[in-house]
């Protein structure tokens, strides 16, 4: 890149392609060409909020070491936070950014945008069961204290609230999913609970019951037939 006369900026080869790029910032143009051919992580196109986000989501997964970040991945990322133009990854809820991904003609790794949005949402609004309970599906790896077992797998398992369609059966299951958690039961069977609520809420709605009041052994009975039918 050294210049070859007072006329030119750069090299005749830099001063081209300089050129050709539309006469970009020098400095800008220099780190340019600097990077080219190598491995790096470039944020300098995304806005302020989302670039401190990036970089957020970075430290937290070196900190974590619990898998590499290759910087392609990072870029198709980036790629993919500039195509959906926000100014923040909290702009966009978790299925937003995978039906973004999805549309997408190059298939960005959409778990490190994830990632990076729990990591800025959990700095902004904390972790725990008092972040977590209020929510109608609970992200298990927020919640402190439970047991966790090899074959659960937990690391993005969620318990599903929201599919239970009467108020007062979801409080009340969820109320029944804490204690039982807290008491040391298995992520697994937690869900095995919750899916039968769901399974009982669905016989409620078919059966036209409403209140708490309605439920009794004879109901009950009829749900365990509806069930085996």
């Amino acid at each position: 890149m050294w210049v070859e006369n007072r006329q030119k900026v750069f090299c005749k080869n830099h001063e081209a392609r300089w050129r050709h790029a539309g006469r970009p910032d020098i400095e800008q143009f220099i780190v340019d060409c600097q990077v080219i051919g190598t491995a790096s992580i470039d944020l300098r196109g995304l806005p302020p909020q989302l670039k401190l986000e990036f970089q957020y989501g970075l430290q937290c997964r070196a900190d974590a070491r619990a898998r590499t970040t290759p910087p392609y991945m990072v870029m198709q990322a980036v790629r993919l936070a500039n195509a959906a133009a926000v100014a923040s990854l909290l702009d966009l809820e978790e299925p937003e950014w995978r039906k973004a991904a999805k549309a997408g003609r190059s298939r960005p790794p959409i778990l490190f945008v994830i990632e990076a949005r729990e990591a800025v949402e959990s700095l902004r609004d904390g972790t725990g069961w008092e972040v977590e309970y209020p929510r109608d599906v609970w992200r298990l790896h927020k919640l402190p204290g439970i047991t966790v077992r090899h074959a659960d797998s937990t690391s993005r398992e969620r318990l599903r609230f929201d599919r239970i369609s009467q108020p007062w059966l979801r409080e009340l299951g969820k109320r029944w999913t804490r204690l039982r958690l807290a008491t040391g039961l298995s992520v697994g069977a937690a869900k095995a609970g919750v899916d039968a609520l769901t399974c009982f809420s669905q016989f409620l709605a078919h059966a036209g019951v409403d209140r708490l009041a309605e439920v009794d052994r004879p109901l009950l009975e009829r749900h365990l037939g509806w069930v085996a039918s």
